[in-house]
């Protein structure tokens, strides 16, 4: 996968699992998932969801848009991201990588903030689509956490992006 494709691909990973409030321990309870189901899961919500989520994103910052509307798409972006957010928080991680999807987590919590506090920004009109809100979110330091994070994950063999 090439790099942008995959820097994508994480940023939409990360930013959907970040939206989670809270961790595995405040969901109900259930029963690990195999290895098979873990991975076939986290594949279909990346692939399902990245198709829905990821022209949104662009749309935020590929230019400028008039004030109103770029608030609208980025309020609408965020509230995507925080549904399916809830269907990946809800999967129970096989033990062997239980720790690093918190690792992941903790990391995408942080970097949800500071998307957050980007729409925040564009909705009280400091900050505009294109260009200042690409800056405003790309390159987070916990992007590098959470991609080490999902190193270790595919280091044990789980396929996450379908390589």
């Amino acid at each position: 996968m090439c790099a942008m494709k995959r820097w994508l691909s994480l940023l939409f990973v990360l930013v959907t699992l970040a939206a989670a409030r809270g961790s595995r321990s405040t969901v109900e309870p259930s029963e690990p998932l195999s290895k098979q189901q873990y991975q076939q899961r986290l594949q279909a919500l990346v692939w399902k969801d990245q198709i829905a989520a990821v022209p949104l994103y662009d749309d935020l910052v590929m230019g400028p848009r008039p004030q109103s509307e770029c608030a609208r798409k980025a309020r609408a972006f965020h509230a995507k991201l925080e549904t399916i957010v809830a269907k990946v928080e809800a999967l129970s991680p096989p033990e062997d990588v239980a720790d690093l999807q918190d690792e992941f987590l903790g990391a995408a919590r942080e970097s949800v903030d500071k998307v957050g506090e980007a729409v925040d920004d564009v909705e009280a009109g400091k900050l505009a689509c294109g260009e200042q809100l690409n800056r405003a979110i790309y390159g987070l330091p916990s992007t590098g956490r959470a991609e080490q994070a999902l190193s270790g994950i595919e280091s044990k063999g789980y396929v996450i992006f379908g390589e």
